[in-house]
């Protein structure tokens, strides 16, 4: 009898030591006409959150986002980017962040990014945009710069020794005909990313 009593003790034991399956919080981002043009759909989200097994979709103040388990990671997407595009929408893609890029190359073409902040302060993970102004103003300091002013491509082109100043210039810009919010930061490009931190 005591035998038996054994594998019945260390039951428990084997139920809690089986893995937790972890979590990733993702979005479906919408990618516009214009140059770096992306925005998180809400309700593309929602739909293709629902429609997997381990999906739960969490709607807390300016927080909204899809949490997944690893085995739903390429099911969410592949729905999100097979998802129908219309006039306003060129591209779905799925990701966990918008990330501004910094990898300057001949010809030296850079911009200034607005990365602002939402509701309590939280960072949002669509929170971060393409400013033509501020990218018009800090070009216009530099000895070397020259605003590209083609409707698809507004940018900066300067020479490699006034790439440091161009970086300054962003972080420093004040808009002239708001409040200031968020931050400005210089780069060459933005980009949706899948960053698969685990949540548990």
């Amino acid at each position: 009898m005591f035998f038996q009593l054994i594998p019945l003790a260390l039951l428990p034991l084997a139920v809690s030591a089986s893995p937790t399956p972890s979590k990733h919080n993702l979005y479906c981002y919408a990618q516009g006409k214009d140059l770096f043009e992306f925005h998180i759909n809400d309700t593309v989200t929602k739909d293709v959150c629902k429609s997997l097994n381990s999906g739960k979709y969490h709607n807390m103040n300016n927080e909204k986002y899809c949490s997944v388990a690893d085995y739903d990671v390429k099911w969410f997407k592949e729905r999100c980017q097979s998802h129908p595009t219309d006039v306003k929408t060129t591209k779905w893609i799925a990701g966990t962040d918008l990330k501004i890029e910094m990898d300057p190359k001949e010809p030296y073409e850079l911009y200034c990014f607005n990365y602002y902040t939402t509701f309590g302060n939280l960072p949002d993970a669509g929170a971060k945009e393409l400013d033509d102004d501020a990218t018009k103003k800090a070009c216009s300091a530099l000895k070397s710069g020259k605003y590209q002013s083609d409707p698809k491509k507004k940018s900066c082109r300067m020479d490699k020794k006034d790439i440091d100043q161009f970086k300054e210039q962003c972080s420093q810009y004040q808009p002239s005909d708001r409040p200031p919010y968020g931050d400005w930061s210089a780069g060459t490009s933005l980009n949706v990313v899948l960053n698969l931190k685990k949540n548990a």
